[in-house]
């Protein structure tokens, strides 16, 4: 899949991945409304090439799990295991040292006492103390190293352990993510983008980690309630957003590469933090063997301000299929991996060229 970076660039580093279970129906709606919503400055239109006087947005809905942050390659456990084996390294190492080296210290005085007896009590007292120098020595590099490596297993296998509890801790939580297809004149010519017109989410840590690094998703507060074929966005004071109410379905689960509307998810998503203009990728991987996909006939409903630029009003949407470019499916085991935000630089923005 390609990233927020034109041919030739980079994809950017990442920034956290998680398992969802995922619920996408691709709606139409009136080509004006949606428009006039946009970020003002001309630098952001609506994707060409759309017949009719109709223009595509995708509403998603996630249940996500297992979430953490990545650094350098490797997730939040990896890291917690090897903080973990670090430490555990250092303090195993220093506590073998000392226990070595006394046990070292005795066993060399004692040796060296032995070999000093054709001496006398002076060939006792030297070889005690040049065995006990010698022994204390061994005794703590030994001590040392055995002891480094039963503390970094130890520790290493601890710190990933309360790291994995801790993701757990946080929950399995819901979110929504909306976009539409539009293209952002940049620096380097225009690139096609999803920009996201709304997010909403029931997790009060999901919001502060999308503000935190500057994505500029604008996540909004709201209650998610699954059943088993409908689910129910609501506000805070129970104020319907958003319902979606699942039809019929295949009668089995199939890979995700029969899926043609897959390719409609693979642009970066673009969001405004502060009046600029910030992309982050976000990778579904579809080809796990985990991934299971069901076609889906849907109904979505929408309330007042639900999504911006769209009216209230019902919407059916057909199940997708292997050339349906506009179909709704339940996807499940799908792990997603978001990766850092960056500044782009538009006709309308000095920020950092990307």
């Amino acid at each position: 899949m390609s990233g927020p970076g034109q041919a030739g660039e980079p994809a950017p580093p990442r920034h956290s991945t998680a398992w969802i279970d995922a619920v996408v129906c691709p709606l139409r709606v009136p080509r004006d409304e949606l428009a006039a919503v946009l970020p003002a400055g001309g630098d952001l239109t609506l994707a060409p090439g759309r017949p009719g006087r109709l223009h595509p947005v995708t509403v998603e809905v996630w249940r996500v799990r297992d979430g953490k942050l990545e650094a350098a390659g490797a997730d939040a456990h990896r890291w917690s295991e090897l903080a973990g084996r670090a430490a555990g390294f250092a303090a195993g190492g220093a506590v073998g040292a000392a226990l070595g080296g006394a046990l070292g210290s005795l066993t060399g005085a004692f040796g060296g006492g032995l070999a000093g007896l054709p001496g006398g009590p002076a060939g006792i007292g030297l070889g005690s103390m040049a065995g006990g120098l010698a022994g204390w020595s061994a005794g703590a590099a030994f001590g040392a190293a055995s002891a480094a490596a039963t503390g970094a297993g130890v520790l290493g296998g601890a710190g990933r352990l309360m790291s994995e509890r801790g993701s757990r801790l946080l929950g399995t939580y819901g979110e929504v993510l909306i976009t539409t297809p539009c293209v952002l004149q940049t620096a380097r010519g225009p690139r096609p983008v999803a920009y996201v017109l709304r997010m909403y989410t029931d997790s009060p840590l999901s919001r502060w980690g999308e503000v935190l690094f500057g994505f500029g998703f604008g996540k909004k507060p709201a209650q998610l309630v699954f059943e088993r074929a409908s689910i129910d966005v609501r506000t805070r004071g129970g104020r319907p957003l958003l319902a979606i109410r699942l039809g019929s379905r295949a009668a089995r689960g199939g890979p995700a590469g029969q899926l043609a509307f897959q390719d409609d998810l693979t642009a970066p998503l673009l969001g405004c933090q502060r009046g600029r203009r910030v992309l982050s990728r976000l990778e579904r991987r579809f080809d796990l063997p985990s991934v299971r996909c069901w076609p889906m006939t849907a109904q979505v409903h929408l309330g007042e301000g639900g999504v911006p630029g769209v009216g209230p009003g019902r919407h059916r949407v057909p199940a997708a299929g292997p050339r349906a470019g506009a179909g709704a499916f339940v996807a499940t085991g799908l792990r997603v991996h978001l990766s850092h935000p960056q500044p782009v630089r538009s006709t309308a923005d000095r920020g950092t060229l990307v």
